[in-house]
This record gives structure tokens, sequence and C-alpha cells, in this order.
């Protein structure tokens, strides 16, 4: 379901884009097949699929009832549909944790989400901490986001480059 939605909202918000055929300045060129092909989704499937996402956002709403903002930790890496698809154009493997699935539930039921950096892992990876919130809760989510930078140092720091 996600990876269909998706695909097809991509493929609209990026129509002109294809259209016009400036599709090929994009640095990702597979990313003009990908648009193609969104619009080959038969009705009936993309249908089902806002059905099902449906559902998916009304459970989202009452897990998150009552909540103004909650935290979701760094994940370890790209999830989803926000990970690089491979050289074959291939989309990248379903989610694995409850913090990824999440993730990709708040994105498909437009959860606005403010990331900021908590520092680096033992690996040298960069850490980071997400503030969500139901939809159109912007302004709680910054509030808080605000207040967690002003009374941190995170956002200052640099990693060491060799």
């Amino acid at each position: 379901m996600d990876i269909l939605s998706i695909s097809v909202e991509a493929a609209v918000f990026f129509d002109e884009l294809l259209r016009s055929g400036r599709v090929s300045l994009l640095t990702r060129k597979n990313r003009g097949n990908q648009f193609r092909s969104a619009r080959l989704i038969p009705a009936v499937d993309y249908l089902q699929s806002q059905r099902l996402r449906s559902i998916m956002m009304q459970k989202l709403a009452e897990a998150t009832a009552g909540v103004d903002v909650y935290l979701a930790p760094w994940t370890g890496g790209a999830i989803g549909a926000d990970a690089p698809p491979s050289e074959t154009g291939a989309q990248p493997p379903p989610p694995k944790t409850a913090t990824q699935q999440h993730y990709r539930m708040a994105n498909l039921a437009a959860y606005p989400g403010v990331a900021l950096p908590t520092g680096w892992a033992p690996s040298g990876s960069p850490t980071s901490i997400t503030f969500m919130a139901q939809p159109f809760k912007e302004r709680e989510v910054m509030t808080l986001a605000k207040a967690f930078q002003d009374a941190t140092d995170f956002h200052l720091k640099h990693p060491v480059l060799n």
C-alpha cells in the first residue's frame, strides 16, 4: 500500500516535469521511469490502497489521541520510500523495526515531524530524534523542537572529518 501510494503521489507531483521532458535533468535518471510506471497503476488498485490508507490513518489517530507531541528516535539508516532505489530502480525492502514502520505510517498519514541532531553513534554515524504530532499540529511540534534545540548544543557540533 505505502509504496503504491507514494509512487502515485510522486508521479502526480512531478507530472509537469515528466511531460515537459525536463525529467532528463534529474540526477537519478531512473526517476523518470518510476514516474512513468506509476501512471500505469490501475485505478482499482490505487483506490483499494487508499481505503487501506484511510483505515491505517484512523488507527494511528486513535493510537496518538490525547498526545500533543511524541518523540521517535533515529532508526539507523534510510527507510522505506526515503531510501534511494537501487541501480535497477527497485524499491527498498519494507521497514524492519516498529520505529521504521511508524515513520512510514506517519509519513502516509501526513503527520508533521522535525528531526534534530543528538550527536553521533559509536560508529561515527549521526544520530537524531524526531518530534512528531497529528496532522495540523505543526505549531506544537515546532515549539517543542525549538525548546529542545535551545536547551542543547547538538546542532552546533560537527563531525570530525579525516
